[in-house]
């Protein structure tokens, strides 16, 4: 995600040449490149050839769709662009619906240059803080399973541990051997090492469902796999 506008390529879609003049006035100077099409143009194809990120659009425009018929398709297909549309002054039912179908913000006619920036300065906050809630649920997921990998695998190794070591006394200490004791005690050995087997199956094909409490405010992941 680009952080800055002077980053940034940028499309407006708008057949008014004053609007376009508008646009090109305040934007050419602070963006990376700055491209225009009256609705006539395949912008599916603007949008994935010059790499876009953020897409004003006029809903009124001559081509075969609407601005928010594009809105929707370039939401569709380019879920990280910002997209921003523009609608007419006291027209609130279609400003709901824009933010519906996937508008970043709404622009209401007249286009003021201050509210232009502070619409694309709040969308890109925006975005940034949602990617940084995003990077720390990844770190906490991931000391999560950690944890429960840890935990997981220590009793099992624990468990072999001590099995292990009782088998080594009893062949020690005993004489006449059980077989059936030694049979029991592998077939529990043999249980144990399923269990981790097991364990990493459900590692190779994870999903974090929820955090469970573990100890000293840690949290642990409840590993279910497929």
């Amino acid at each position: 995600m680009k952080e800055s506008l002077k980053e940034m390529n940028v499309l407006i879609v708008e057949d008014r040449p004053e609007l376009c003049f508008v646009f090109d006035e305040i934007l050419r100077e602070q963006v990376r490149r700055i491209y225009f099409s009256d609705g006539n143009d395949d912008i599916l194809k603007i949008a994935s050839d010059e790499k876009l990120d953020l897409v004003i659009l006029d809903n009124k425009i001559n081509g075969d769709l609407t601005g928010i018929e594009w809105l929707k398709i370039l939401r569709k297909h380019f879920p990280e662009i910002v997209l921003i549309i523009i609608t007419g002054f006291g027209d609130e039912s279609f400003a709901v619906e824009s933010l519906h179908s996937g508008a970043d913000d709404y622009l209401t006619k007249p286009i003021r240059i201050e509210v232009v920036f502070e619409s694309i300065s709040r969308i890109l906050s925006e975005r940034k803080f949602k990617e940084e809630l995003k990077n720390n649920l990844r770190l906490e997921t991931l000391n999560g399973l950690i944890v429960a990998v840890n935990h997981n695998l220590n009793n099992s190794l624990g468990i072999l541990d001590l099995k292990i070591e009782e088998l080594e006394n009893y062949f020690l200490l005993t004489k006449a051997h059980d077989h059936n004791y030694i049979i029991n005690s592998l077939f529990f050995l043999k249980k144990e090492l399923k269990e981790i087997e097991l364990l990493i199956k459900k590692l190779q094909n994870i999903k974090i469902v929820e955090f469970d409490d573990y100890v000293n405010n840690i949290k642990m992941i409840r590993i279910n796999g497929e």
